[in-house]
């Protein structure tokens, strides 16, 4: 069985991949964190044809970060996250914006805000922030356009997304379906933009369908 790495989205930690793996029958798997509450680990080794399963903003981590996968399982992600001219669907430059302002003077509210927008559950008075980890993340959310480079990668990509999605609404999921054949589009009625965490199992579903 080739190996799975998962990537945690902005404003998660590897933790956030625990429900998922209950229901996931895994041989071989890893847990990156990106460090914005604790310190940042990759693993030791991976394998060449690894199958990469990235949540949010992780799929342009993956992207900038590491190299081709066998194919790859984008939950509650996006090919590029802010709008443009070639891309309408996007958030407005203008969110993403009056984060990073905010950002300067009261991080803790700008992650606060988004934890509970999201509904991530995070206990923030328990947690240590990395805030030069976090504020690295929300500029690549605007500096990174995935769409050349999963068209590079040229691997079968299944997304995962939620119709009640709060950030991520339905017409900026379907990017991916404007991207070519080897993209399967999956959407749950509901879930929000945690599914790992809301619907683990219907993710482990899709995603051992995908992988047979």
């Amino acid at each position: 069985m080739s190996q799975f790495v998962f990537v945690h989205g902005w404003g998660f930690d590897a933790r956030f991949w625990r429900p998922l793996l209950q229901q996931l029958p895994l041989k071989k798997s890893a847990c990156l964190d990106l460090g914005y509450y604790n310190r940042a680990q990759q693993p030791d080794s991976m394998d060449d044809d690894y199958i990469l399963i990235a949540h949010s903003a992780g799929l342009l981590w993956a992207l900038k970060n590491l190299p081709k996968p066998k194919s790859a399982i984008a939950i509650n992600s996006f090919p590029k996250f802010t709008q443009s001219l070639d891309f309408p669907n996007g958030v407005p430059q203008a969110y993403l914006r009056k984060m990073q302002k905010k950002w300067q003077t009261e991080p803790l509210i700008v992650l606060q805000d988004f934890q509970e927008l999201v509904r991530a559950g995070y206990d923030l008075n328990q947690e240590i922030i990395d805030q030069a980890a976090l504020l690295t993340g929300l500029q690549d959310l605007n500096a990174i356009d995935g769409r050349p480079g999963l068209k590079a990668w040229d691997c079968p990509v299944l997304a995962l997304s939620a119709e009640d999605d709060p950030l991520i609404f339905l017409p900026h999921s379907q990017a991916f379906k404007d991207m070519g054949a080897r993209f399967d589009l999956r959407l749950s009625p509901v879930g929000g933009h945690i599914l790992p965490l809301s619907q683990p199992q219907w993710c482990a579903e899709q995603i051992q369908e995908f992988c047979k």
